[in-house]
């Protein structure tokens, strides 16, 4: 029988994974923006209430990683009970463990998945790595299969979560860092140079046309980069680099999903100072 997948909040990834899923998939409208349900109606999604997620075999969660267990505690007490719950958010291990108690306290298994690459579509290449229960682990690798690249890790809930903060570091922050170099290059008149010094190895800093679209993704990242520096210090290593990283991308709040700002825009907010919080005039 084929599974009914329920994703409560349709972003860019979750929406173009659902789309390449041979079953049925629904989402919740319940105040969700007008770009929202657009994406929802291009990839083919049914709205349905949060009750009718909740009796779905399968739960998709595909969230800002701040929600995670926020989502999950509203399916369950929508009714979601004795299903597959997948949370592919990036948060810290010890949350995926966490996370996969609560479900399991309802019937429910869950698989810690993380997911490396842009959404699926045709040429690119989008992975995602399983941990958790065996045969709930294989069920997930079925289902996503026709839309993403599967890995299965292991048992243990949290694996997938440490490959994706460990990832984190390896490349956001990186590329976080291959910023802040072009932002003093530039301002000395040297940035030309720093780009061909940067050419001669493999490096974010070689590419600076690249920094809008890491721009326009901040938003995202930053509470990434939040847990991932809490990650770190949990496992006795310096996590204060990640903490100044992270707040280095809530100056570029203001490019909010606007991957066309020009290169002297983007880096010109990193000298701008903090944005005021949300509220503020």
């Amino acid at each position: 029988m084929r599974s009914r997948v329920g994703l409560l909040h349709p972003g860019q990834m979750g929406a173009a994974i659902a789309t390449r899923l041979d079953t049925e998939v629904l989402w919740c409208p319940d105040g969700r923006s007008a770009g929202t349900r657009e994406r929802a109606d291009q990839a083919g999604l049914h709205s349905a209430s949060i009750t009718d997620l909740a009796e779905c075999d399968v739960i998709l969660s595909v969230v800002d990683p701040a929600a995670a267990e926020d989502v999950a505690a509203a399916l369950m007490t929508a009714g979601f009970r004795d299903g597959l719950y997948i949370d592919a958010n990036a948060i810290r291990p010890d949350r995926a463990q966490t996370l996969a108690d609560d479900v399991g306290k309802v019937g429910a298994d869950m698989i810690d998945a993380c997911i490396v690459g842009p959404p699926p579509r045709d040429g690119a290449r989008t992975r995602m790595f399983l941990s958790g229960p065996p045969d709930s682990r294989h069920r997930a690798a079925e289902l996503l299969g026709t839309a993403v690249e599967i890995t299965e890790l292991d048992d243990v809930p949290g694996r997938a979560s440490a490959l994706k903060l460990s990832h984190t570091v390896a490349q956001k922050a990186t590329r976080t860092l291959g910023a802040l170099a072009h932002a003093m290059a530039t301002q000395h008149g040297v940035d030309d140079h720093l780009t061909s010094l940067a050419a001669a190895a493999p490096h974010p800093a070689a590419n600076p046309e690249q920094l809008p679209g890491v721009a326009a993704r901040a938003w995202r990242w930053h509470p990434e980069l939040d847990d991932t520096a809490r990650a770190l210090t949990d496992a006795g290593l310096p996590g204060e680099a990640l903490d100044d990283i992270a707040d280095i991308l809530r100056l570029w709040t203001p490019l909010k999903d606007d991957p066309t700002a020009d290169l002297d825009t983007v880096l010109g907010l990193l000298s701008a100072g903090p944005p005021p919080p949300e509220g503020d005039a």
